[in-house]
């Protein structure tokens, strides 16, 4: 890092010296670029490493730093090249190098950079199992793209994180519903709220089976089962076939027939982050040892929340791959029961199924998918778990529908709130046991209920100013089409 901050302040003399206009704005921009890039705060610095990268565009150690950043924030295309140049040398800029053409789907280019880097690690006597484990990552990710399944991707749509589970809500009522842990156990004292956090259920549609994913005191997620027992839910039991040791499984969802369960799970074992997984229920009821999907399902990055709405044909799943920081992507695919792999041996034709880059390479030409896309759109008006319709007026018109929109940052906007009208509706109902509860309760037990009633009214009050904000704005949308 010396040898850094040295670079930077020759630099500037030098800039000074030969009149490029510097002044004294210029000097505090450089300083400012090592003082970010110090602190990991790689989005501030990346401005004044690209500077340096241009002005000297064959010099490794500038690329390198320049490279680094860019894998830091997830700009694994732009890293591409800046680090093509440090990997000249060998080191750290080789891992580095490797790591971005693996997100960008270059797993043959990546193998052989890794194996140059490998070398030098064995050369140098340097420890080597952070190598081994990502290269054993690369050899499976090339195996997958050589059997890519033949997915068709019918629409997508770009949500911040904490809203991906708005296009679930879809979902036919017969094929069960998936919403966040917190959210079914408004009564649940003895369970410790962290363990909701960041975490998902399934429940089917008889509405008496469910598949939750909880945290442990060491903030572990793994999923459990509870049924309904006389008019309550059991407590949830852990699904001990299924507990990964790395602790992290989450977004469960079970298909109508009872036995299939797809979920995600963090592994060394895996390509991403979160890789998909499937398992089937034995003769005895209990789950086999989970299979990991396969491409186009599973990324480099995190995938989790495979569903599938079994009445219309069609599923959904999330993932990151492509997204800016908080940013995920739903798509939404024809499901195949037969897994139909690809016809084709061209890997580029491979690579724009593999990585959903542009939806358009998996469709028909010849398809309209435009009826089954209203038809999924529409909440189950059967399903009175869901919330109503909004009426919304624009310019006289009323609005029913999420299809009823031109614009579509307005519809995607309605779904949305509609998303927010259930979490309300739900939050509403959590209140009214609590105030029930709060009627009848000793005074000890009053006083531990009377906190949660105030924070779920704070709630009940921010989300109530959320909905109206988001139909001011998805009005304005509509509008301004």
């Amino acid at each position: 890092m010396r040898g850094f901050l040295n670079t930077l302040y020759v630099v500037c003399a030098l800039l000074l010296v030969a009149g490029f206009g510097a002044n004294q704005l210029q000097a505090q921009t450089l300083a400012e670029t090592k003082s970010y890039y110090e602190k990991g705060e790689y989005a501030k610095a990346l401005p004044g490493l690209q500077r340096l990268v241009e002005n000297n565009p064959k010099n490794q150690t500038y690329a390198l730093w320049y490279g680094k950043a860019l894998n830091n924030l997830g700009q694994y295309e732009k890293a591409v090249h800046p680090l093509r140049v440090a990997a000249k040398k060998a080191g750290e800029a080789q891992f580095l190098y490797a790591q971005a053409l693996y997100f960008t789907y270059d797993f043959d280019k990546a193998k052989d950079v890794m194996e140059e880097y490998m070398s030098y690690l064995k050369r140098t006597k340097r420890q080597m199992s952070e190598a081994e484990s990502f290269d054993k990552k690369i050899v499976l990710a090339k195996s997958m793209l050589d059997r890519v399944a033949r997915v068709e991707v019918i629409d997508s749509i770009v949500l911040p994180k904490d809203l991906f589970l708005t296009p679930y809500h879809s979902i036919a009522s017969d094929n069960g519903e998936v919403c966040w842990t917190s959210a079914i156990f408004p009564d649940q004292s003895k369970i410790d709220t962290s363990a909701f956090a960041g975490v998902t259920s399934y429940t089917n549609g008889l509405g008496n089976r469910r598949i939750v994913a909880l945290r442990d005191e060491k903030h572990n997620m793994a999923l459990y089962g509870s049924s309904v027992v006389g008019s309550r839910w059991s407590t949830p039991d852990p699904l001990d076939k299924l507990i990964n040791l790395t602790g992290t499984e989450n977004y469960p969802f079970l298909k109508q027939d009872g036995s299939t369960l797809l979920f995600s799970r963090k592994s060394e074992d895996g390509i991403g982050g979160y890789d998909l997984y499937m398992t089937r229920r034995n003769a005895q009821g209990d789950f086999l040892e989970p299979t990991m999907l396969g491409m186009p399902f599973n990324s480099p990055y995190n995938d989790y929340m495979l569903a599938y709405d079994e009445n219309n044909g069609i599923g959904y799943f999330t993932s990151d791959r492509f997204q800016s920081k908080g940013n995920v992507c739903v798509y939404t695919f024809i499901i195949d029961e037969d897994n139909t792999l690809l016809p084709s041996d061209d890997v580029e034709e491979k690579t724009a199924w593999a990585s959903l880059k542009s939806i358009k390479v998996t469709q028909d030409k010849n398809s309209d998918y435009s009826d089954i896309k209203r038809r999924v759109g529409r909440k189950d008006k059967s399903n009175d778990k869901m919330s109503d319709a909004i009426l919304l007026s624009v310019n006289g018109k009323l609005y029913t529908d999420w299809s009823d929109f031109t614009s579509s940052k307005a519809r995607d906007l309605y779904r949305v709130i509609l998303d927010k009208r259930y979490d309300l509706s739900k939050l509403n109902a959590t209140l009214e046991t609590l105030r029930r509860a709060y009627r009848d309760a000793s005074s000890s037990e009053k006083s531990a209920l009377k906190g949660k009633i105030l924070n779920l009214e704070e709630n009940q009050k921010s989300l109530r100013q959320m909905i109206n904000d988001m139909v001011q704005k998805c009005i304005k949308q509509e509008l301004t089409k």
